[in-house]
């Protein structure tokens, strides 16, 4: 089953030190039909893995996902440590 979904995807954390509800990251896709998506937060640069597929979003372009096995990864040394309760939003 494929879902034709328009992600933009924002992580709320709770992390020692920040103030809640601030996103510790959030990746737009707008970098077009690449496997490297770039953090508007930190910076870092991460590998898009999984079946997807770039297409025309709201504004920029968007992700059809699988809803299966599509993720974004990053080296956990790079990675903001993760409280207790973290939220993932899909706008």
């Amino acid at each position: 089953m494929i879902r034709n979904l328009s992600v933009l995807l924002l992580l709320f954390l709770t992390l020692p030190g920040f103030v809640l509800g601030r996103p510790v990251a959030w990746w737009g896709f707008d970098e077009g039909k690449v496997r490297i998506v770039k953090d508007r937060v930190s910076g870092e640069v991460d590998e898009i893995h999984g079946n997807y597929w770039y297409a025309e979003g709201v504004s920029g372009s968007c992700l059809k996902l699988d809803g299966y096995a599509t993720h974004v990864a990053r080296l956990r040394a790079k990675s903001p440590r993760l409280g207790e309760d973290p939220t993932v939003v899909e706008l």
